[in-house]
């Protein structure tokens, strides 16, 4: 990026002088320092791949376009207010969202605030946002949840949701490599294609854009839809009644216990959002409470006894202490279709003698979902590495997110936890010399590359 731009190109851009400002010049070493900050937290891992090299020259380019913005409605606010507000809630929130950036071209608009060009009492001069009656936005005890749009994989659900609150937030907690901030949300979720509803908690990431706003991404895994657990929870329930230990479930009785649903395309799906959970970042301890030094000198079974002995208002989900909650009903009604039409769907179909494997791989813009085959009751890693030898970052539910990644080629292996978990203490040690991929190559039970056209 070139970072001392003259006046004279500045003029050619923005069609005007750039007089002195304090707050220009704020603004500009304000996004200095954003370039500066990714690039360490880039380059602090061992090599950086094509992928990430142009990651980080798509970084520093916006960067760029948010200066010259910034201070062109500084210089000129009635200008200013003729220009569309920028970027998608997806756009606004890849840099902090796991799956990184999802593409607008392949995404379907649920609601858009629309813009005129009255006074605003907000910071942008000269422009009101008009929010328009929608069944996509739903207010309910002071809160407004707002649905403003989706794309749909051959693996996931993704919508992007803003949470506005009449009332100031309280400051929230966040990851602190990545800067990620989260709302949880019970939900009761209907699907066309099937006959009971999902009563379950998401997970909402994103960032707040201020003290009343929040804006994510909900994921919706197609595995965590198209999977019926009720079998396995009555035989719980009934195994608490009767005082006996519960059925054992490993990779080989899985499919004894689940019940599984084809997902067509389209589908429908009726979602109510029932509560609103966030994580304070400044939790207090109730009096009494143990601290986590005290913990440490405890025993687990101490530990397990002293938490068993807690009022459930100290250490429940949610609980005063740790969370802020609303409780409300936020209903919405989806129509889903598929709006990726690059996804597709790799057969491998490769296993070796003691059952592992690799039974296809699924694709799309922004994930990959590697389905394996494990014939054993053994808690098994699957690692992934691009065509730079990085590792492709797993997400859960087999997925892993490709953004930044070359995966022209990809290598994968599947090895016992406890090994990965071995190898990766080892690859953090101050003294290694092999890269994470050497490392999990010495303790593979199985690997293989798959050339991905």
């Amino acid at each position: 990026m070139q970072q001392n731009i003259s006046d004279r190109k500045l003029y050619e851009i923005l069609g005007a002088d750039l007089s002195d400002s304090d707050m220009i010049d704020s603004k500009m070493e304000e996004a200095y320092a954003i370039i500066r900050k990714q690039s360490r937290k880039k380059r602090a891992r061992k090599g950086i791949g094509r992928g990430r090299r142009k990651a980080l020259f798509g970084l520093s380019s916006a960067a760029a376009i948010l200066v010259l913005a910034f201070a062109f409605c500084v210089m000129n606010p009635v200008l200013a207010s003729e220009i569309p507000i920028l970027g998608s809630l997806f756009a606004k929130v890849a840099d902090v969202f796991r799956f990184g950036e999802i593409p607008e071209e392949k995404s379907e608009t649920l609601y858009e605030r629309d813009k005129n060009g009255e006074s605003s009492d907000g910071d942008t001069p000269g422009v009101t946002l008009e929010e328009t009656e929608s069944p996509y936005r739903v207010t309910a005890e002071g809160i407004t949840v707002t649905l403003e749009e989706q794309y749909i994989s051959n693996q996931a659900i993704f919508v992007g949701i803003r949470i506005e609150n009449e009332e100031e937030f309280p400051e929230m907690a966040a990851y602190v490599e990545s800067g990620t901030q989260w709302l949880d949300v019970r939900t009761e979720e209907k699907y066309s294609f099937r006959p009971e509803p999902i009563m379950t908690r998401r997970k909402i990431e994103g960032k707040f854009e201020d003290a009343h706003t929040f804006i994510g991404i909900m994921r919706i895994d197609f595995s965590n839809i198209a999977v019926d657990d009720s079998k396995y929870a009555q035989a719980i329930d009934e195994a608490d009644a009767k005082g006996e230990e519960y059925p054992e479930i490993n990779n080989l009785t899985w499919d004894e216990w689940m019940d599984y649903y084809a997902i067509p395309d389209p589908f429908e799906m009726k979602l109510e959002i029932r509560q609103i959970i966030g994580t304070l970042n400044n939790p207090t301890r109730p009096e009494g409470m143990k601290s986590d030094e005290e913990l440490s000198k405890m025993t687990d079974e101490e530990v397990g006894e002293y938490r068993n002995s807690l009022p459930r208002e100290w250490v429940g989900y949610p609980n005063v202490y740790q969370h802020w909650y609303q409780d409300g009903s936020w209903r919405f009604e989806l129509t889903l279709t598929q709006t990726d039409e690059t996804a597709e769907t790799i057969t491998v179909n490769e296993s070796n003698e003691a059952g592992l494997g690799i039974e296809s791989i699924e694709l799309s813009a922004v994930e990959m979902t590697v389905n394996t085959i494990e014939k054993t009751t053994e808690a098994m890693a699957t690692v992934v590495f691009d065509a730079d030898g990085m590792e492709i970052p797993y997400e859960g539910d087999n997925a892993y997110a490709i953004s930044g990644h070359d995966i022209s080629t990809i290598s994968v292996y599947i090895c016992r936890f406890d090994d990965w978990d071995k190898a990766m203490t080892a690859y953090e040690e101050p003294t290694n010399d092999k890269s994470f991929q050497e490392l999990i190559e010495r303790c593979a039970l199985f690997e293989t590359k798959v050339l991905i056209n």
